[in-house]
């Protein structure tokens, strides 16, 4: 195959100086003319021979196998024997004609051409080759056209000699067709890639251009010149750069060519940072969306030598979050704007040149941004604006291309990484859950195991310390004895709330009721730590969601908590009302406050403050009013006290 293409490159390369030669008048003019026929003839010898090699080859072997050189294939190259005296021929006589030269060559020649023709296209309508058969039935009904092409036109020129001329003509152009089709499927299939240099055969089909000019149009070229005077080189121009802005794909093609052309290591380098980028973006696809953006940010200011590269991340509510290092003082109102241009866009990408109208383009003005575009992928939608760049130049369209596929890939991370997130998420609250129902069972068997002991020991020592009177040496000792149980017997309770099951959320109970008795209950000990109990609490508010016992374990904790918290002289305040179907309480204390490392984790179990606590009293409150359909939350701040709030959804009753 690559013998067959440098036998028809050669015929035609010596038949384009030929066709030159005859027009220049030089010393060594007849040099120039057995030179050209002399390629030529070589050309047409070779063409045959290659065809005929692969023919033995295919029949031999099949096209898969790949044999070694085998002594038959030889003989399909026994013409080239005749080379050196066709030569010879054109050196006697250089501004002969090739035709009367090569007269005695020109029936065998056509003979063997046309069997070796025929029996290629047969071949080639036989191959059952998936995805190239259609290539080898258009190239087998084109050789028996060139077949027939050649067969009649070498026997006119014989006997006709002043058509000759347009003979000469038809028989040079017949090769086209094959050449064109040969380099369509190289070009557009791949076809043949590891033998064919695309560029060989982009210069093959430029010399078969010039080759076509100089046959078919110079003679037409000639003859307009001289009746019309026309200058016919100018309207050339001017038809070929009519052409190039006509077609977008030449005109990218040029574009592109003249860009590499000038600006080639700059854009291999460009291309080489952007691929680190790609690289980047993959390595840190585990990061928070923010964290991501950041280091794109860095990368990509970098490679493009930007002033900034600033973006926003769009809320759940519609809103633009900003995120990365470089933040921009621009109205929220272009910013929506803008995003809202680029999004409903079938491009991403906003340039200077090609950018948005009105308000958006105010947007972009006010940032001093060359470019902005969007990206999206799934959940994850955003706004990028990149600053301008050095000695302010354009985004050519090969790196608009760039930046709109690094946006791409950028989303789809940012995607990956919320989903990585929420995986983890789910895995952390699947163990946890899994710890806290072990921790359950265990705590409900220990504190079913240690209640009955700790009341038996509890009366015991209180019977005990009644027997013996205050004045006994040891009244102190079962007084201690008797305060401890009963501090073991509160933790063993708080135990049992821990594990027991969740409470009805189809009851209802009244705040107002509950407030009141745990108050009663818990003045006694605030005036005891001189603490003020403050109650705000509406005479009517609608019953909640949830059963007595389970608001009073809520309220109690909370407002013992408060007591402990506020010491003596402190103040703590209930404060209640109704709001969109839920009734809020908060509790308030004048405590010296929660640390914020602390209330991220307030409500898990076995967090505390207390050198005492057990840390299970506000996990079983936050339990509690989860059950119910509720949501508590907690606000602290340094020596400035300490707020629950917690909002319990009305009971339809």
């Amino acid at each position: 195959i690559v013998l067959l293409t440098c036998g028809t490159w050669l015929f035609h390369f010596g038949t384009f100086f030929h066709a030159y030669f005859e027009s220049l008048e030089t010393p060594w003019s007849g040099e120039l003319h057995w030179w050209a026929m002399s390629v030529m003839a070589l050309g047409l010898i070779i063409m045959p021979s290659a065809m005929l090699h692969l023919l033995l080859r295919l029949a031999r072997t099949g096209v898969v196998a790949h044999p070694p050189f085998a002594p038959v294939f030889g003989l399909a190259y026994a013409p080239l024997m005749l080379v050196p005296i066709v030569i010879a021929r054109f050196a006697a006589d250089p501004e002969g004609r090739f035709l009367d030269i090569c007269r005695p060559w020109v029936w065998p020649y056509v003979g063997w051409t046309a069997a070796v023709n025929v029996t290629a296209a047969v071949v080639c309508f036989r191959l059952k080759l998936d995805g190239q058969a259609p290539f080898y039935r258009v190239l087998g009904v084109t050789l028996l056209g060139m077949t027939l092409l050649v067969g009649i036109a070498a026997p006119l020129a014989l006997v006709w000699p002043d058509g000759l001329p347009a003979l000469q003509t038809v028989a040079v152009l017949a090769p086209l067709l094959p050449v064109v089709l040969f380099t369509y499927f190289v070009v557009r299939f791949n076809f043949l890639q590891l033998f064919v240099e695309r560029t060989l055969l982009y210069a093959a089909v430029a010399i078969v251009l010039l080759l076509v000019y100089q046959l078919a149009l110079h003679d037409v070229h000639m003859r307009i010149e001289d009746r019309y005077g026309i200058n016919v080189e100018i309207l050339q121009g001017a038809l070929v750069f009519l052409l190039i802005l006509l077609l977008p794909p030449l005109r990218l093609r040029i574009l592109e060519s003249l860009r590499y052309l000038v600006a080639g290591k700059r854009i291999v380098a460009l291309r080489d940072q952007i691929r680190r980028i790609a690289v980047h973006i993959t390595e840190h696809a585990g990061e928070p969306p923010a964290e991501l953006f950041a280091s794109f940010a860095v990368d990509l200011r970098q490679a493009l030598r930007l002033a900034y590269v600033s973006g926003w991340l769009v809320g759940d509510r519609g809103e633009l979050i900003p995120v990365g290092d470089d933040i921009l003082a621009i109205e929220p109102s272009q910013l929506k704007l803008l995003y809202g241009e680029l999004a409903a866009q079938p491009h991403i990408l906003f340039t200077r040149r090609d950018g948005p109208s009105g308000e958006a383009h105010s947007a972009m003005h006010a940032a001093n941004a060359s470019a902005a575009m969007a990206f999206a992928a799934n959940r994850v939608h955003g706004l990028i604006m990149l600053g301008r760049r050095e000695r302010n130049r354009d985004f050519g369209e090969e790196e608009a291309s760039i930046l709109m596929v690094l946006a791409e890939q950028l989303a789809v991370a940012m995607d990956n990484s919320q989903l990585q997130a929420q995986r983890l998420a789910a895995e952390r609250r699947a163990f946890q859950n899994e710890r806290l129902t072990t921790l359950g069972l265990l705590a409900g068997a220990v504190a079913h195991e240690i209640k009955n002991p700790l009341s038996s020991i509890k009366t015991i020592a209180t019977v005990l310390g009644e027997d013996l009177g205050p004045d006994s040496p040891h009244a102190d000792d079962l007084r201690l004895i008797v305060n401890e149980t009963h501090r073991l017997a509160v933790t063993t309770s708080q135990l049992l709330g821990f594990a027991r099951p969740p409470v009805d959320a189809g009851a209802a109970g009244s705040v107002v009721a509950t407030l009141n008795v745990t108050l009663a209950v818990l003045r006694h000990l605030a005036r005891q730590e001189d603490i003020e109990l403050i109650a705000h609490i509406p005479a009517e508010l609608p019953a909640v969601r949830i059963v007595g016992p389970a608001l009073q374990e809520i309220f109690l904790n909370l407002l013992n908590n408060g007591i402990e918290a506020a010491g003596r002289g402190g103040q703590v305040s209930v404060i209640c009302h109704h709001e969109n179907g839920h009734v809020i309480t908060e509790v308030r204390d004048t405590g010296p406050g929660i640390a914020p490392d602390i209330q991220d984790q307030l409500f898990q179990p076995f967090i505390t403050t207390k050198e005492s606590g057990t840390g299970l009293g506000l996990y079983i409150v936050s339990c509690r009013v989860r059950e119910a359909g509720g949501e508590i939350s907690c606000q602290s701040r340094a020596n400035q006290g300490t707020t629950f709030v917690i909002r319990l959804p009305v009971a339809h009753v």
